[in-house]
């Protein structure tokens, strides 16, 4: 005796048989519906750079055990002696950027053309994100998806670096770091002269021959310290920089999307459980009607 399930999976088999040509046709309407749709649909191109943040240089410095006098001193590495050696330190993070260029997309996608960008440049955005890079605070991928290959690509990335440079928030934060360096050199340089001052007074007078505490080799340390500072404080001032593109931004000349294979397959697959479906609903129609 043959056993129930058997005979229905038999039965659903032989109605799927029986209907191969509406799924054959649903596979067929929808791979060329996937096909056309992918051939007439706008060509997507991506272009990329690596961009860093604001960054200030700025000295890495230890307080020695000498009299609180401040020395610099970073490991380069290797055998070499600890030496001076700026660092850089970030004005803006990574979370912030990626806040700002998603307001940005917003604000193309919803404004005017040419309110952000150039009306022709506006135009043919379709995308603009920030990817963080595992591992790094100051460096962050920026992304931008256009209609257009090559050139228009990178044209929108600068655009987005230069957008991000205008942003009142960005300026502000630069201008109080430029004004934070400027006193810094101001106070330094003042507290050279002082130095200097003092070991002049003390070269005309030769009072510190008469004091056997007193180590000149001391004050020559500070005067050194007090002018390598002012240096690179003066180098910082000079290297303040915005959003800038680290190396050559990448725009790809093949289209991100639509990809027309993935899209027939995709269209077949829907095709077939179309078909399914109008078969199994033409045998419940059928079965009910006897």
């Amino acid at each position: 005796m043959d056993n129930p399930n058997d005979r229905e999976l038999k039965d659903l088999w032989q109605q799927v048989f029986r209907g191969w040509r509406i799924i054959g046709s649903a596979m067929i309407l929808a791979a060329l519906a996937g096909l056309i749709f992918s051939l007439t649909s706008p060509k997507i191109y991506q272009a990329e750079a690596l961009a860093a943040v604001p960054e200030s240089g700025k000295l890495a410095a230890i307080s020695s055990e000498s009299k609180g006098t401040l020395f610099v001193l970073v490991n380069v590495g290797g055998t070499s002696p600890l030496k001076s050696k700026p660092t850089t330190v970030s004005l803006v993070n990574i979370p912030e950027t990626k806040a700002m260029i998603n307001q940005l997309w917003d604000r193309i996608k919803s404004g005017p053309p040419g309110t952000m960008f150039p009306p022709g440049d506006a135009a043919i955005i379709e995308g603009i994100r920030c990817e963080e890079i595992k591992g790094s605070e100051n460096i962050f991928r920026l992304v931008v998806q256009t209609r257009q290959p090559g050139p228009p690509a990178e044209k929108a990335l600068l655009g987005a670096i230069a957008h991000l440079n205008d942003n009142l928030f960005i300026k502000q934060k630069i201008e109080e770091e430029r004004k934070s360096l400027d006193q810094s050199i101001r106070d330094t340089e003042e507290n050279l002269q002082k130095a200097l001052l003092i070991r002049e007074g003390l070269q005309r007078s030769g009072s510190f021959r008469q004091n056997p505490n007193f180590n000149p080799a001391e004050l020559e340390t500070s005067i050194n310290d007090f002018k390598v500072k002012i240096n690179n404080l003066r180098n910082s001032l000079e290297n303040l920089t915005g959003y800038r593109i680290i190396g050559k931004p990448v725009a790809g000349t093949d289209p991100i999307r639509p990809k027309v294979l993935s899209t027939v397959l995709m269209s077949l697959a829907l095709g077939l459980m179309l078909g399914l479906l109008a078969v199994f609903i033409k045998g419940a129609v059928r079965d009910r009607s006897c």
